[in-house]
């Protein structure tokens, strides 16, 4: 049986990880079988240096980070099931967490073996296919534009159907007041 000590800091392991998921903009699950070691340590550095923490956690840790989150009962089960064979997490602090997204993206073209799993952004779910969407945004900027322009789209089609409506109308307006002043002469 495990002694109180190693319960007691595997607890604390665990708190202070799902603490530093909570406060992160970014938390990815990736799978991580064929790395070396010295490819690893090199990795992590290149991601420490644009504001992101890459560290290897074993699984049973990570499914109690998990049930810790604040998420429904069917996220968590989502969340634990990608959560198999060796895996890597990547926690990113930065307001923009795209350039150390654009780095796995630049890892996972260089090697088959390492695949995103699943993640959280700004407390989102992100699964494979978002992750890879994500892929195309460079910053937050292109994000916020690409949201302008989702939103801009209808609008504008609004704003321009409003216009055709008020512009019949007047039109309308201004012709029967034409005839009537026809009329009356």
């Amino acid at each position: 049986m495990a002694s109180t000590k190693i319960l007691n800091a595997k607890k604390n392991q665990v708190s202070e990880k799902v603490s530093s998921v909570k406060e992160s903009t970014f938390f990815g699950i990736f799978s991580n079988s064929s790395i070396t070691a010295q490819d690893e340590n090199i990795f992590r550095r290149e991601i420490s240096e644009l504001g992101g923490n890459f560290s290897v956690i074993k699984n049973t840790l990570m499914w109690r980070v998990i049930d810790e989150l604040n998420l429904n009962d069917e996220e968590k089960s989502e969340f634990k099931a990608s959560v198999k064979g060796p895996i890597a997490h990547v926690l990113v602090d930065e307001e923009n967490p795209f350039p150390v997204i654009q780095k796995f993206v630049d890892r996972l073209k260089a090697d088959d073996s390492f695949n995103f799993k699943f993640g959280l952004l700004e407390g989102g779910l992100v699964d494979s296919d978002s992750f890879t969407k994500l892929t195309k945004i460079n910053n937050i900027e292109d994000l916020y534009a690409q949201l302008v322009g989702c939103l801009d789209s209808p609008v504008s089609g609004l704003v321009w159907t409003l216009d055709g409506i008020v512009s019949s109308l007047v039109w309308t307006l201004d012709e029967i007041a034409k005839n009537k002043s026809n009329e009356v002469v």
